[in-house]
């Protein structure tokens, strides 16, 4: 009877180690919006190109689209959004050349330039992957960013709400939310702190819609090591979390997995204590 406990604690103890890791095997995932319907600058093709850029990774879509701050009173309208190969994503806009450096980028000199990313499902963005900085003649290359999630607002629908003709102030009081202001480097990076060294998305938020600008104290939030020179960055990449909430009994999230093996392995202790007692 003793090695018949033995054994069946092991294989629950097995299984108690599989479902407190499940969390570990769900890796984050990446999304590359690319040059399939964006302007495609490396192929020459600089006029009457799309402003949409899409992208499929891990089952979620994300469409990318370029505002820079140039409408009336400082207000978002639509910019074009160019594709220049292995740098990938920049923003220009009616003032601007896509063959201009360091102007054709996101950038903040003038107007703020922004690139919204809508997503198929909810996504906590974890790290930010540019691959281009720059900067005027004679000066040090930075590229300073701003990272939000829109979080809602009653009386606001997501499938309906539209950033454009919205000034800064106006998207902060509509249900956007500053995630991180980031104090970006000198060239192509990967980000997954902000400019305070904390984790990107500390507290995890999670969200169908995002925004990555280049950094605008309008935001709001810490702007610690973020310094108040001009910032030019080309956007190559997003990565994070894909959140599902299956319903009725379907499989659980990671997350929910994780915390099932929790108290499933408190109970086993528990129980092993009582009979060990009386064994």
């Amino acid at each position: 009877m003793k090695n018949s406990y033995i054994k069946n604690s092991l294989k629950l103890l097995a299984a108690c180690a599989v479902l407190s890791s499940a969390s570990s095997g769900f890796a984050a995932t990446t999304w590359t919006p690319g040059a399939a319907t964006a302007c495609d600058f490396s192929s020459g093709s600089n006029k009457n190109c799309g402003t949409t850029a899409n992208v499929t990774s891990g089952g979620v879509t994300v469409s990318a689209l370029a505002y820079s701050t140039t409408g009336s009173g400082g207000s978002v309208a639509s910019a074009a959004l160019y594709d220049y190969g292995s740098n990938h994503l920049g923003v220009v806009t009616g003032a601007e050349s896509p063959n201009s450096s360091p102007e054709h980028s996101m950038d903040n000199n003038v107007s703020t330039d922004l690139i919204s990313l809508k997503f198929t499902s909810s996504v906590a963005l974890t790290s930010i992957t540019t691959g281009w900085a720059g900067a005027q003649t004679g000066q040090t290359a930075d590229s300073d960013m701003s990272l939000l999630a829109y979080t809602g607002k009653a009386g606001y629908d997501i499938a309906t709400y539209d950033i454009a003709g919205k000034t800064i102030a106006q998207l902060m009081a509509q249900g956007w939310t500053l995630v991180a202001n980031i104090n970006g480097g000198t060239g192509a990076a990967t980000y997954t702190t902000d400019n305070t060294g904390s984790a990107l998305n500390a507290s995890g938020i999670s969200s169908s819609w995002w925004i990555v600008s280049a950094f605008n104290s309008g935001y709001g939030g810490s702007q610690t090591n973020v310094d108040g020179g001009d910032d030019y960055v080309k956007l190559l990449s997003v990565a994070g979390d894909i959140k599902t909430t299956p319903p009725g009994n379907k499989v659980p999230e990671p997350g929910s997995l994780a915390l099932m093996g929790a108290a499933f392995c408190a109970a086993l202790a528990t129980r092993r204590r009582k009979v060990s007692k009386s064994v």
